[in-house]
């Protein structure tokens, strides 16, 4: 593979891919409904869920996360 387009790769692997593709389906929820500040909010969150270093494995680990309130870690609760 050529290193020419090596910055589009992702560097680190989304070991919490199982929930970032809920929140997903529930952000084209709020952006199809035009629920801008929750469409915000879940973008923000799966960005910083994509970018975590562990598996999520339970609730402490995400509820002092920045940009993950307690509605997003409910859900983030539920799905893991």
């Amino acid at each position: 593979m050529s290193d020419k387009f090596a910055f589009s790769q992702s560097k680190n692997k989304n070991l919490n891919e199982h929930i970032t593709k809920e929140l997903d389906k529930l952000l084209e929820l709020h952006t199809n409904e035009k629920n801008v500040f929750n469409a915000i909010a879940y973008r923000k969150a799966i960005n910083v869920i994509k970018n975590f270093k562990e598996k999520i494995t339970n609730y402490d680990q995400i509820k002092n996360l920045k940009f993950i309130g307690s509605s997003i870690s409910k859900r983030v609760y539920i799905i893991y």
